[in-house]
C-alpha cells in the first residue's frame, strides 16, 4: 500500500512512478486550463511521457495546456482532440481519429477527467439527460471505440473520475433521463454512480486482456465545476453526502488542485494497487462514508453497461 494521503500532489505521485510513465501514452478528457485534467496531463509531463492526448470542446482553451504541458517538458508529444463530449456523434469522430492516428499504436491510460456538475435540467441533441451524457455515456462510447489501442498496450488502464456524489441517490432506474421530474443533484449523483459501475464493469469484461479499470474521489477542489451550485443544492448534498450542515461541510478542508489531481494519478501508475475499484485520497476503498454499495454492485454494473448500450445503440462484445 502506498503511503499517499489526503495531502499528497500529483506531481509527488508522478514522482514515485517515473517508470510507470516514461514514454508511455495517457489520454485525458476535459483538461480546462486550471482544472484537475490539466493538472493531471502536467503532473505526467515531468516523466517524460511519450505522448499526451487531450481531448476538449476548446481547441483554444486546450492550447493553453498544451503550451504548459511543453513548458514544464519540452520533449513530449501533445495531440489535442476537439469534442463536444455531450454529443455522441462527436465522440465517435474523435475516437476513430485516434484509431486512425498510425503514431499513436497504442494507449495506456485513459482518464475520464470531464464533466459537469448539477446544471439547469437539458436534454442532448441525442435525446439524453445533459450529465449522464457528459460524465457517463461519452466516456463509456469514446473508451469501447478505443479498446484495441488499450488492448495493444499490454497493460492498460481506464480511470473514471467519480465522485463521493455517488452517495446522494444512485442511478434513477425508472427515469434516467428525468422526463419527469429533474432534480440537478439526483441527475449529477446518476451519472457519477454510472462512471463506477463502469469501471466494475470493464473489470469484468476486459481483465483477461490486460485492462485494468478504477473509479475515484478527486476530492472537494475549487474549480469551475461548481458553478451551477445554489445554496439550496448545496445545503442538500452536504446532508445527503455528508450527513452535516453546509457549514460544517464548509469547514471541512479542501484540496488545492495539485492535491485534487494526486488520486487520478495513483489510480492511473500506482503497479502495486490491490483488489478493488474505487479510491479515495489516494488508497482503495470501500468505506460507505467514501462510496455506496450501489455503485460497487456487479448486476447493478451490468444492467447499467446494458442500459449504455441500449442509449447508443451499439453492443460492445468482449
Amino acid at each position: 500500500m502506498n503511503n499517499f494521503g489526503f495531502d499528497t500532489e500529483g506531481h509527488e505521485v508522478v514522482a514515485a512512478f517515473a517508470d510507470e510513465v516514461k514514454g508511455k501514452t495517457f489520454l485525458i478528457t476535459g483538461p480546462t486550463p486550471g482544472g484537475i485534467g490539466a493538472e493531471t496531463a502536467i503532473s505526467l509531463a515531468a516523466a517524460s511521457p511519450s505522448t499526451i492526448i487531450l481531448i476538449g470542446r476548446s481547441a483554444v482553451k486546450g492550447q493553453i495546456t498544451v503550451d504548459k504541458i511543453k513548458q514544464a517538458n519540452p520533449s513530449v508529444r501533445v495531440k489535442f482532440v476537439e469534442a463536444e463530449l455531450s454529443s455522441m456523434k462527436s465522440i465517435r469522430k474523435a475516437a476513430q481519429t485516434i484509431l486512425d492516428d498510425s503514431s499513436i499504436p497504442v494507449i495506456h491510460a485513459i482518464i475520464n477527467n470531464a464533466g459537469i456538475m448539477v446544471p439547469p435540467y437539458s436534454v442532448t441533441e441525442d435525446g439524453f439527460e445533459s450529465q449522464f451524457a457528459t460524465n457517463h455515456l461519452s466516456h463509456f462510447l469514446l473508451v469501447n471505440k478505443l479498446v484495441p489501442k488499450l488492448v495493444a498496450a499490454g497493460n492498460s488502464r481506464v480511470i473514471n473520475v467519480s465522485s463521493v456524489g455517488n452517495k446522494y441517490s444512485g442511478m434513477n432506474w425508472d427515469d434516467v433521463h428525468f422526463k419527469t421530474t429533474y432534480t440537478p443533484q439526483k441527475g449529477y449523483s446518476q451519472s457519477k454512480t454510472a462512471q463506477i459501475l463502469f469501471s466494475v464493469s470493464l473489470n469484468k469484461k476486459l481483465a483477461s486482456k490486460g485492462v485494468r479499470s478504477f473509479a475515484l474521489d478527486p476530492g472537494s477542489v475549487q474549480t469551475g465545476l461548481a458553478k451551477y451550485i445554489s445554496l439550496e443544492i448545496a445545503e442538500d448534498m452536504a446532508q445527503k453526502i455528508a450527513g452535516k450542515s453546509l457549514e460544517e461541510a464548509k469547514a471541512s478542508r479542501r484540496k488545492t488542485v495539485p492535491q485534487g489531481c494526486a488520486t487520478t494519478l495513483v489510480a492511473a501508475l500506482d503497479p502495486a494497487l490491490g483488489d478493488g475499484v474505487y479510491l479515495a485520497d489516494c488508497k482503495i476503498t470501500s468505506d460507505p462514508t467514501c462510496v455506496s454499495a450501489w455503485a460497487l454492485d456487479e448486476e447493478e454494473a451490468e444492467r447499467c453497461w446494458t442500459l449504455s448500450e441500449e442509449c447508443l445503440g451499439e453492443r460492445f462484445v468482449y
